[in-house]
């Protein structure tokens, strides 16, 4: 695990290249934020580490991937929707490819950008199989 004086402000910006592959971290109020080019490469070459950390795609704003202790990879995507910040899991790493993933991530943005809780569409009640039919259809 990386270690860094404590010493550095928020906004503080790092670059640096770790086994060939080109990432940034930033520093911000809650402690350090690591971004990175995500490819099906970079992904096999996340490791688990003590705690769980995440990793942000440079590529398609907003989606990350989490990496826990026991080293399973996990999809996300992070959004405001009105006054809340949400996050909405996309899928387990490899069971769903890199590429699923940032059109599942585009399609979450599109919708909060159409004025569309997509968390709340994922759960309603009245979900059955006419309804989710004719949807699909549409």
């Amino acid at each position: 695990m990386l270690n860094f004086p404590d010493a550095l402000a928020a906004g503080a910006k790092k670059t640096f290249e770790i086994r060939r592959f080109s990432c940034s971290l930033e520093c911000h109020s809650k402690g350090w934020y690591m971004q990175q080019a995500l490819t099906s490469k970079s992904l096999d070459a996340l490791k688990p580490q003590a705690k769980r950390y995440e990793v942000h795609d440079i590529y398609c704003p907003g989606m990350s991937v989490r990496v826990s202790a026991t080293g399973q990879k996990i999809f996300s995507v992070k959004f405001r929707y009105g006054l809340a910040q949400k996050r909405m899991k996309l899928g387990t790493y490899p069971r769903i490819s890199l590429a699923t993933a940032r059109e599942k991530a585009l399609d979450v943005m599109r919708q909060v950008d159409e004025g569309i809780d997509p968390t709340k569409r994922r759960r309603r009640v009245d979900m059955k199989v006419e309804t989710v039919c004719s949807e699909f259809i549409r």
